[in-house]
């Protein structure tokens, strides 16, 4: 195991070299080095995730009779869930909810009640002590072709017609029911929150986890302000993952299905990766051969049930419904936000990022809080929103989020291909610098954009260090092509000024 982990970090080094630079110069003149093509680098993962999510429920069946036991704490407190109370979390996952319903649409024609019926079979076969009066144990088919799904803290689950219609069997639907509903039950979001709550820099509103599931952020800084979001609510690290297992093989088995079910379905998502989006690869953790026993491939066939049938075929003679969403449920983005943005100012402020930093930006600049990020940027440079802000042309955003992959090289990775979502344009300099942020060593990194609110070039750069947790703490500057020598002085002076406490 210590070779196979030493050889995977041998083989980041060699993906991301790192060189030394001035600490804290950005480099904010991008040197392309072989740039990088967001398309290339998802079509990558989508290879490592489709040859190894066959293991992802399958190895439920043998962890069965371990009993699944949330790792936050007791259950039914607040203790070790971020101080989030059942009813608070419920209140989340309501929030979210309707963000998601704002941007999409529900299924109806019966398909809806089928889905509500095997959904309400699989909750009353919850093991008691994980029920809570608080929760939504709705699920909710969504009119997407796309294979994806959702586990919403405090419930519902969201699930989508191309699941649906993929399906092997309603046994291997359930089984895929039956994961999301074990992340519910076992609160996992709010869990993760709390293992990060010492160094997060503010709270995690429902709009954002909605948004962060929804997918239509399309500026570098909307997507960095929804990045902690889906690392803390909507992905799950591997020791989650294998609780949610066999939880997952208990709620199937209690129901009257053979567990094994769940593993064909997710072969059945590995063979279907062409409808397999990329949220569903975002939200949806791989665990490595390291840490899921190896299963020998699951067989499963089941007689189709007849409603299950109707389903399907009711599916297959009505296509989707074309999606009106095309501003994401606001306003279009304008040109004009981008327009009479004033220069940096030579003089600084002191101000906060909640708890855990002090540091000083040009006084000319605005602090908007957005969840568990912050964004400074000057007046006109973004339009506000509830969401926190929109359209940013100009400014820098910090974040901090749970570590996707443990490792610095890796984290940066995952936020760059987060921000290369919808951004088929954006591309990185594969050389990752070192540096130098609130005496934490660190790497930076630039990368080339196309504004969606401008329609023109701008530069992005990115520092990141890992905090005394683990936790990522991210930096991200945003400028114009043609401003970048500008803002370049202005973010490293930021960057200069960083403080971390405690």
């Amino acid at each position: 195991m210590q070779v196979l982990r030493q050889d995977a970090g041998r083989r980041r080094r060699e993906k991301f070299p790192t060189h030394s630079s001035r600490d804290t110069d950005l480099a904010f003149a991008c040197v392309p080095s072989r740039p990088v093509q967001f398309g290339d680098l998802f079509a990558k993962v989508e290879r490592v995730a489709s040859s190894t999510c066959e293991s992802l429920l399958g190895a439920a069946v043998l962890l069965s009779l371990i009993p699944a036991v949330p790792a936050g704490g007791q259950s039914g407190s607040a203790a070790g869930f971020g101080g989030y109370t059942p009813a608070d979390e419920a209140a989340l996952g309501r929030e979210a909810a309707a963000v998601i319903r704002r941007h999409g649409t529900d299924m109806t024609d019966g398909i809806d009640v089928y889905i509500r019926d095997l959904g309400r079979r699989l909750m009353t076969a919850i093991p008691p002590e994980f029920i809570y009066r608080e929760f939504d144990d709705a699920v909710v088919v969504l009119d997407d072709p796309e294979l994806t799904s959702v586990a919403l803290p405090g419930g519902p689950v969201f699930i989508s017609r191309g699941m649906v219609e993929v399906a092997p069997s309603e046994a291997a639907l359930a089984g895929l029911i039956a994961h999301e509903l074990s992340h519910v039950a076992l609160r996992h979001g709010t869990a993760q929150a709390g293992a990060g709550e010492r160094y997060q820099l503010g709270a995690i509103t429902g709009r954002l986890i909605g948004e962060a599931f929804s997918d239509h952020a399309a500026g570098i800084l909307e997507r960095a302000i929804q990045f902690p979001a889906s690392a803390y609510f909507l992905t799950y690290d591997a020791d989650r993952e294998r609780e949610a297992n066999r939880m997952t093989s208990r709620i199937m088995t209690r129901a009257g299905y053979d567990p094994r079910a769940a593993a064909a379905m997710i072969q059945t998502i590995a063979h279907q990766r062409e409808r397999a989006g990329r949220r569903w690869a975002r939200c949806h953790s791989v665990p490595s051969s390291e840490d899921e026993p190896a299963m020998p491939g699951v067989v499963w066939t089941e007689p189709r049930s007849p409603a299950f049938a109707v389903m399907q075929a009711r599916l297959g003679a009505s296509p989707p419904r074309p999606n009106d969403d095309t501003t994401h449920g606001r306003p279009a983005p304008l040109r004009v936000v981008a327009s009479g943005v004033t220069v940096p100012s030579g003089e600084s402020r002191p101000t906060a990022a909640g708890d855990l930093l002090r540091l000083s930006v040009p006084a000319n600049w605005s602090r908007l809080p957005a969840g568990n990020a912050v964004v400074f940027a000057p007046e006109g440079a973004y339009r506000a929103s509830p969401d926190g802000p929109a359209a940013v042309t100009h400014g820098i955003g910090i974040g901090v989020a749970r570590s996707a992959t443990g490792d610095l090289h890796g984290d940066v990775y995952a936020l760059l291909t987060s921000f290369g979502d919808g951004n088929a344009r954006l591309t990185w300099t594969p050389a990752l610098r070192k540096v130098t942020i609130g005496g934490r060593r660190g790497v930076t990194t630039t990368a080339s954009n196309v504004s969606p609110v401008t329609g023109e070039f701008e530069q992005v750069s990115v520092v990141a260090v890992h905090l005394p947790d683990g936790s990522l703490l991210y930096v991200v500057g945003v400028a114009p092509q043609d401003e970048a020598g500008v803002y370049r002085n202005a973010f490293t002076r930021v960057l200069e000024s960083i403080q971390i406490l405690n």
